[in-house]
């Protein structure tokens, strides 16, 4: 029976090649500055980091785009980045991870927004952000509106996600387009969001907060299984989806259908080097999983495996097939 169940995610997962997801959000370059620490400063009472290597991975949407590939989907990266000394950095990553970057968006104005990490002994010392939050102007939004229904209106995207930092990519009126388009299209759409911007997500398939977001989004003080189930109904309410995908940490995942009862994943017990990007994870794991016709309960158990290869990594990373193919195999 344990085996029929292990062939029958296999099946699942081997699928994943076939989709093609269009991710839409936020673009973000993550630096890792990893070295050790001997003394404090005698200028101030603060730890000198002694470097040792420097890093680039993708992160916020372009994590999420990894994370696709990884899980051998296709994926479509629509965003925008600025031109300055970065740039050249981030696509050649893009390229290397055989993500196209041809409906990504150069914005003069804009920083290439950088989220540097100083890391020494496995601990996280210093977290330095370089980035421009203010909305897209008109113009550039509408450039990437263009982009993005061009896309949509080939027939060959199998999903949509949107990865929503907060960051001014995704305004309103490029969100109302793409989802009154994607929707005409029966295009399911999977939103992950760090904002209080509800109403602007609207008639969208799945939404996926923390367990933080969600308690803000639905104003329930959650200590429980039951105000976690309430917080998903009023989120569910609010913007008339089908699922809210809540990420628990330590307890899990919890999925709440429009027409169910509450499903949780227990969280497999892990030994948490960094939970940087485990969202990404989930949310492209999930999109991946029900794109290809899973149950919530199978795409919730196949996001929970890949958060747990995830957060036993140091930085932001990509989970892989292969990865959650062996854990089913070893551990299943």
């Amino acid at each position: 029976m344990l085996k029929n169940k292990i062939d029958q995610y296999e099946s699942l997962i081997n699928e994943f090649e076939a989709t093609n997801v269009l991710v839409v959000g936020d673009l973000i370059l993550d630096q890792y500055i990893y070295g050790d620490i001997n003394r404090i400063s005698p200028e101030a009472p603060v730890p000198v980091v002694n470097i040792s290597s420097k890093i680039f991975n993708l992160g916020g949407a372009a994590n999420v785009a990894s994370n696709i590939r990884s899980l051998q989907g296709g994926v479509y990266l629509a965003g925008v980045i600025g031109d300055d000394f970065y740039t050249g950095t981030f696509k050649s990553i893009l390229a290397s991870n055989k993500i196209d970057s041809s409906m990504i968006i150069t914005d003069q104005s804009r920083k290439t927004a950088i989220k540097t990490r100083v890391i020494a002994r496995n601990q996280h010392v210093a977290r330095i952000d370089e980035e421009d939050t203010f909305s897209l102007d008109q113009e550039l939004s509408k450039q990437l509106e263009e982009t993005v229904l061009q896309k949509i209106n080939d027939g060959s995207t199998g999903a949509i996600i949107f990865s929503d930092y907060n960051k001014g990519t995704l305004t309103d009126s490029l969100l109302a387009s793409i989802i009154k388009r994607a929707k005409s299209k029966n295009i399911p759409m999977f939103a992950d969001i760090k904002h209080q911007r509800l109403p602007v997500y609207r008639n969208i398939d799945v939404i996926k907060p923390n367990l933080k977001e969600a308690s803000e989004m639905s104003s329930v003080n959650i200590q429980n299984d039951s105000d976690v189930e309430k917080a998903g109904k009023i989120i569910q309410e609010k913007i008339g989806c089908k699922t809210v995908v809540i990420t628990r940490g330590d307890q899990g995942i919890s999925i709440i259908p429009d027409s169910d009862k509450m499903i949780t994943i227990p969280a497999i017990p892990q030994n948490v080097f960094d939970v940087t990007g485990a969202g990404d994870t989930v949310i492209s794991t999930f999109t991946l999983a029900i794109a290809n016709k899973a149950s919530l309960y199978e795409a919730g158990t196949l996001a929970n495996i890949a958060a747990y290869i995830a957060v036993g990594k140091l930085g932001t990373s990509a989970v892989s097939l292969q990865g959650i193919l062996s854990y089913l195999k070893d551990r299943c």
